[in-house]
């Protein structure tokens, strides 16, 4: 198991609520290509905290990794629709334009 995957988990042992530590993990999982395990830690993230609508972008992300292209449709146009000026508007502008 990577190291960066360890030290979340641990995180996430200690301070199971901290929502950022979830978010962090599903990024590492979603590199590691364990995107259902990603899209499940993006979702603790929004259930801890609805209003991090990066956990959306990456939901998105990730569900296009996986090739469900609606199901990455529908999560990035939630994204721009809930963060039109977010860090990732560029990109999932971008990305929807090529779906």
């Amino acid at each position: 198991m990577p190291i960066r995957t360890r030290a979340c988990e641990k995180v996430l042992q200690v301070f199971p609520v901290f929502f950022s530590a979830h978010y962090n993990l599903g990024v590492v999982l979603s590199e590691e290509g364990q995107y259902a395990q990603a899209v499940e830690k993006f979702e603790q993230t929004l259930k801890l905290n609805p209003n991090f609508t990066m956990a959306i972008y990456q939901i998105g992300k990730t569900y296009l990794r996986m090739g469900n292209k609606k199901e990455a449709k529908r999560r990035l146009e939630e994204y721009l629709s809930r963060a039109p000026e977010g860090e990732a508007a560029v990109d999932a502008k971008q990305t929807l334009a090529k779906l």
